[in-house]
């Protein structure tokens, strides 16, 4: 019933050693099951990348010396498809990094009373024109650690930002770096080095990879 109106954006790169086909066409498949129309799911499987939502200066797999990028915009993709309803959305040009918090959520993480590896601080994103509510929200969660780093200047959470500061969008990015509880997830090992997209739901609530 919640997932009848989804829309959802699907990556799959094609030199991902993590994620082999038909993994991510899975994902899609499962939810083409309950969406009313096939076209609020979109797959991306031709593009030659790594394990990696790619922006427009990541290189090709194997081009290391491609300084221009390959040009593919995998957030540009992502927030158009899933916010734009496919129309095309753009980000702002300039430097957005002081806009990025540093917020103390362990009231959320003790509330849950088990260790899934989520620190006390969390990054979090604010446009100016959400400081009253009314934005969309995107979760990034990543292998960060928000008292010490220092706030996404680069890379995907980078180019998600710009579109958030131009579009209205809200950016929690929590920080998986925090203690496991070992015997509720025993086999749960990838989130041990910072991994998100994994859970041991045979022995705990699962929780989801990309939000």
């Amino acid at each position: 019933m919640h997932l009848a109106t989804a829309r959802v954006f699907v990556m799959g790169p094609t030199h991902d050693r993590c994620y082999q086909p038909p993994a991510m066409e899975n994902v899609a498949n499962f939810h083409r099951k309950y969406v009313k129309d096939a076209e609020q799911v979109k797959l991306v499987e031709n593009q030659p990348f790594p394990h990696t939502l790619p922006t427009n200066d990541t290189a090709y797999y194997n081009t290391d010396g491609n300084s221009t990028g390959a040009g593919f915009d995998g957030p540009g993709e992502c927030v158009s498809h899933v916010f734009g309803g496919g129309k095309r959305l753009y980000p702002v040009t300039y430097d957005v990094r002081d806009h990025w918090l540093r917020v103390n959520n362990s009231e959320y993480i003790e509330a849950n009373n088990y260790a899934q590896g989520y620190t006390e601080g969390a990054f979090l994103f604010v446009p100016p024109q959400c400081t009253k509510g009314g934005c969309k929200l995107i979760v990034l969660p990543g292998g960060c650690n928000a008292y010490t780093d220092h706030p996404p200047t680069g890379g995907s959470d980078d180019a998600f930002a710009r579109y958030g500061m131009a579009n209205g969008f809200v950016i929690l990015k929590p920080c998986q770096t925090g203690k496991i509880d070992l015997e509720a997830y025993p086999h749960n090992h990838e989130n041990y080095r910072g991994m998100v997209d994994v859970s041991d739901a045979a022995t705990a609530p699962s929780s989801p990879s990309h939000v």
